[in-house]
């Protein structure tokens, strides 16, 4: 019986024109989302790739001095996710250049967010953000009155008369609603599969970031149903679904964040640098201030090679020190970035049992995850990069080591051109599963959730 009470609704939404006009719209926002997001992500892929043999020829063009070539560097590129083009997540935010030299430990630079009041109040005009926020409109659009609308046209009465169940009508008005959803967003679903169709581990990423978007939309259009079969008329559906849209979709997120920032906040990267600026000068866990670090270097040096001066040392000294210069560096970045790294998680945990409050933060989370445009993926980045950036210049201060301190330093361009090039492969799926399991876990406490409230409510009998 709910076959046909499905089949009932499917048609009827169908044949109303405002619904043809809304979907309209929807696909035609949602076509230049796709269009705009494929655009900018060959930009950015241009960009760097152009970028990096830039770089790359400056710094082996011509023969350096070893320190000075750790000085000049070379910049490092996040690579973006071929999926980041339906979410680009904190990729817009969080930057995606890294600076490589000597002395100093870089953070992620030249981010570049659209400077719009639209991107300030609900993000970016991606597809996600469409289908975050503008299809549960369409969904309560379509389903509002699902069921609100039998009862007050007297037709309900007529249908319980001829042996209709209320779970038949309740889940039938569930599952044709749905269908008719899953149509609109389809050609967006068949887009994200086609991308990752040519990497097997982007291609699991694509279908669970499409099942992701299957159950909220379920869950959205659930609670419709629901609202429509526990209100007395269409006007009172509408007005509370809207009100549940506001406080799920923008007023929730925006106290969810107060929330995380006020429990764990975090410093200023000014006050961050002043710190590690200290710390390097005076030293941290009585290691000694720099000037004691040094002599403690120079002494372990003329004992090890069994020398009382520094000009009788076989090696050049001024290698090894600015090697354990940037040792000591690493260790006090490291020492000053794990509080700031725990406060962040702490950040990250609010919003993830915020998931078990609202859907759309769920979604929002594990969105973000499977377009591999998250936090999480720009952390694993920035280390992997860090680590880089220590070999670069280690490499480069070993090389120091070598040449004599009377003759001139100098490293040629092949020996330059065949330093170890970056390379970085994104994480596996199994690291999504690692970070986001309390995420992907709400889905079904709201599944969960709904089918014991609906089942509840028609337990009731109480819609007539």
């Amino acid at each position: 019986m709910w076959l046909i009470i499905a089949n009932k609704e499917i048609r009827q939404t169908f044949g109303n024109q405002v619904f043809i006009l809304l979907s309209i719209i929807t696909w035609s926002i949602l076509s230049v989302s796709i269009l705009n997001g494929f655009k900018n992500y060959q930009n950015i892929n241009k960009q760097q790739d152009d970028a990096k043999k830039m770089f790359y020829n400056e710094l082996s063009k011509k023969d350096r001095d070893p320190h000075s070539a750790a000085h000049f560097g070379t910049y490092i590129f996040k690579p973006f996710a071929s999926l980041s083009l339906y979410d680009p997540g904190v990729n817009n935010y969080s930057g995606s250049t890294y600076r490589v030299e000597a002395h100093k430990q870089s953070e992620m630079n030249f981010a570049s967010p659209p400077d719009t009041t639209t991107i300030l109040r609900f993000g970016e005009l991606s597809v996600s953000t469409v289908l975050q926020l503008l299809v549960p409109l369409l969904i309560i659009f379509i389903s509002f009155s699902s069921i609100s609308k039998e009862r007050e046209a007297g037709t309900i009465k007529i249908l319980f008369s001829q042996g209709l169940q209320y779970r038949s009508l309740v889940w039938g008005k569930i599952f044709g609603n749905y269908f008719i959803i899953f149509l609109i967003v389809l050609p967006v679903f068949i887009c994200v599969l086609i991308t990752g169709i040519s990497n097997p581990d982007v291609f699991l990423k694509a279908i669970l970031f499409i099942l992701t978007y299957s159950l909220y939309f379920f869950i959205i259009t659930s609670i419709c149903v629901l609202i429509s079969y526990r209100t007395k008329t269409s006007k009172d559906s509408l007005l509370s679904l809207l009100c549940i849209w506001i406080l799920f979709c923008v007023i929730f997120p925006k106290l969810i964040a107060g929330i995380a920032t006020t429990k764990y906040p975090l410093i200023s990267y000014h006050k961050f640098q002043e710190q590690i600026d200290h710390d390097f000068s005076f030293g941290i866990h009585n290691d000694g201030t720099y000037k004691e670090r040094k002599e403690k270097t120079e002494n372990k040096l003329l004992t090890q090679y069994d020398v009382d001066s520094i000009s009788l040392l076989p090696i050049n000294i001024d290698g090894v020190l600015l090697q354990a210069s940037e040792d000591y560096n690493s260790k006090v970045y490291e020492y000053r970035s794990a509080p700031i790294t725990k406060q962040m998680e702490g950040q990250k945990y609010v919003h993830k049992l915020a998931s078990f409050f609202t859907p759309y933060i769920s979604i929002q989370q594990a969105s973000m995850a499977f377009a591999e445009t998250d936090l999480y993926y720009h952390h694993n980045f920035h280390k992997k990069a860090r680590i880089y950036r220590d070999d670069f210049v280690k490499t480069l201060n070993k090389e120091l080591t070598k040449i004599p301190k009377d003759q001139e330093h100098i490293v040629n361009t092949i020996f330059l051109k065949n330093m170890k090039q970056f390379s970085y492969n994104q994480p596996s799926l199994r690291f999504v599963f690692n970070k986001q399991y309390l995420v992907l876990l709400s889905f079904f406490y709201w599944l969960i959730v709904l089918i014991a409230a609906i089942e509840i409510s028609i337990r009731k009998k109480n819609i007539l």
